[in-house]
């Protein structure tokens, strides 16, 4: 199970920035500070203000600290999406789990978005791309043709680099 503390961390910090009415450039607490209010490991920290850096929530100056960088966001609408990538969807068990993923996702205030690859690589390919490019929060993947060595790489160091969790459902490849 991937560590999903961060995101936790991800939603306060949008939160706290919008309760204390900060604005753009204003001074945000340190990554001890983070650490301590949370009670977590510096490295969950960090995960969590690399997000936040590359949504333009926070950035990180260093020497200097943390800084607000945006501060027109509506908390109140600021879901979690988390893609989901499937081979089909009307066939077989396909629909009781994408229901299932929805459902869940739902009762935790975060929205969903699907993709159907057809079991092809190509079009697998194409649903990554759009899922980091829409910066989902997560990704829950059934990967098309898993019996090969993985042929989209690429993409897959990309989701890592990025430190997006990520689940895979029927099949996984080894990256």
């Amino acid at each position: 199970m991937k560590n999903i503390k961060y995101l936790a961390i991800v939603e306060w910090v949008k939160n706290r920035i919008e309760e204390q009415g900060l604005s753009i450039g204003d001074r945000f607490y340190s990554e001890n500070e983070l650490c301590d209010i949370h009670g977590v490991s510096r490295q969950t920290v960090r995960q969590a203000l690399a997000v936040l850096e590359r949504d333009n929530v926070l950035m990180r100056k260093r020497g200097s600290g943390t800084f607000v960088r945006s501060s027109s966001f509506a908390t109140a609408f600021d879901y979690t999406t988390v893609g989901v990538i499937s081979t089909y969807f009307s066939d077989y068990i396909f629909p009781g789990i994408v229901t299932g993923i929805e459902r869940k996702l739902s009762s935790r205030n975060m929205t969903m978005q699907l993709a159907i690859t057809h079991n092809l690589v190509a079009e697998e390919s194409r649903a990554i791309r759009a899922m980091l490019d829409r910066n989902v929060s997560g990704l829950i993947i059934e990967p098309s043709k898993s019996a090969l060595p993985n042929p989209n790489r690429e993409l897959y160091e990309e989701i890592k680099s990025r430190s997006i969790p990520t689940v895979f459902f029927n099949a996984k490849y080894t990256w």
